[in-house]
């Protein structure tokens, strides 16, 4: 189950950190459909599994990167971070960017083991902009679109 984590905008994070970039989360899927992992530097514990924040970036599903995450200063709280890209609308039609979105959290839990995550402490990260509220939440709950 999702857990909802609101968040403000922090700049200026400078915790060193391991960073694993353009990951795919769909293997052989659209260029777009990539995510970025944030872990902390130090060795974990293999015993004690880390929570996962998950940063949707966006603006107005027209544009947007995962560069620049802003939930990034929860990596030296002890927090893994994933930062991804969905597809936007100019490729594809709603509710495909919810689909993404689902995509990254099966992902992601399927490969917990693998980078230290705890597949049962997931949240999905909430900013101000609209579309990322949106999708953020539409994620967290299960829901059956027609079409």
């Amino acid at each position: 189950m999702l857990v909802l984590v609101w968040s403000i905008l922090a700049r200026g994070v400078e915790s060193p950190m391991r960073i694993m970039r353009d990951i795919e989360y769909v293997p052989s899927g659209h260029e777009r459909q990539k995510l970025d992992l944030y872990l902390p530097a130090e060795p974990r514990d293999q015993n004690k599994p880390l929570p996962l924040i998950i940063w949707v970036q966006g603006d107005a599903w027209m544009g947007g990167s995962k560069e620049g995450c802003p939930a990034l200063r929860f990596v030296q709280r002890g927090y893994v971070v994933a930062s991804i890209n969905h597809r936007l609308s100019q490729h594809t039609v709603f509710p495909a960017q919810i689909k993404d979105c689902k995509a990254t959290v099966r992902w992601l839990r399927a490969n917990a083991k693998k980078y230290g995550i705890d597949p049962e402490r997931i949240g999905v990260c909430l900013s101000w902009r609209k579309q990322r509220c949106w999708l953020s939440s539409l994620a967290a709950f299960r829901t059956r679109w027609r079409g």
